[in-house]
C-alpha cells in the first residue's frame, strides 16, 4: 500500500508536468494547445492536492507499520521464555518480528 501510494503520487506529478510542458506543436493545433492548458490550469490545483494526500498517508501508514513493529517486539519480550529472545508465537504461526501487518502495509 505505501508503494502503491508513493508510485501515485509520483505519476500525478508527472502527468501534470507534462501537461503544463505540453506545447501546440506537440499537441497538434493551437486550439487544442489552449484547451490543454485551460483544462491544467483547472486541475492542477486538485491533483496537486490529491498527491499530497497520497504523501501524507505513506508517511502515516509507514509511522503505523513502525509503531506495529514496535508493538510485536515488545509483546514478543513479554512472552520470553528462555530470557534469549526467543518468543513462542500465538497460533502456532512463525511470524518474524516484522509480522504480516507490517508486511502488508508496504506493499
Amino acid at each position: 500500500m505505501i508503494d502503491d501510494l508513493t508510485h501515485a503520487a509520483e505519476r500525478i506529478a508527472e502527468a501534470n508536468k507534462r501537461l503544463r510542458d505540453a506545447t501546440a506543436e506537440a499537441l497538434g493545433h493551437e486550439s487544442i494547445d489552449s484547451a490543454g492548458k485551460s483544462f491544467q490550469e483547472r486541475w492542477e490545483h486538485g491533483t496537486k492536492k490529491i498527491a499530497e494526500a497520497a504523501e501524507k498517508m505513506v508517511e502515516g501508514l509507514e509511522q503505523t507499520r513502525n509503531d506495529y513493529l514496535a508493538v510485536e517486539a515488545a509483546v514478543a519480550q513479554m512472552f520470553t521464555m528462555d530470557g534469549a529472545g526467543d518468543a513462542p508465537t500465538p497460533g502456532g504461526s512463525s511470524e518474524s518480528a516484522d509480522g504480516a501487518i507490517a508486511r502488508g502495509l508496504e506493499g
